[in-house]
């Protein structure tokens, strides 16, 4: 029976495409978990300072 297109995995050329596909996908995801990781440490410090900032406020309006 013919659709006139491939299926995953229906030939080794398309097997090899799905898989180098997935690998860089990967590594796409993984580069922007590490940036987003390395942007949340960076401003943690600001974060916390304004976290404290806002208690002392709260704290001498009672």
């Amino acid at each position: 029976m013919t659709y006139n297109h491939a299926v995953l995995g229906e030939s080794l050329e398309l097997n090899k495409e799905a898989a180098n596909w997935f690998v860089e996908e990967k590594k796409r995801i993984e580069k922007s978990k590490k940036a987003s990781k390395e942007v949340m440490d960076s401003i943690r410090p600001m974060v916390e300072r304004n976290r404290q900032i806002l208690l002392k406020e709260k704290n001498q309006g009672k």
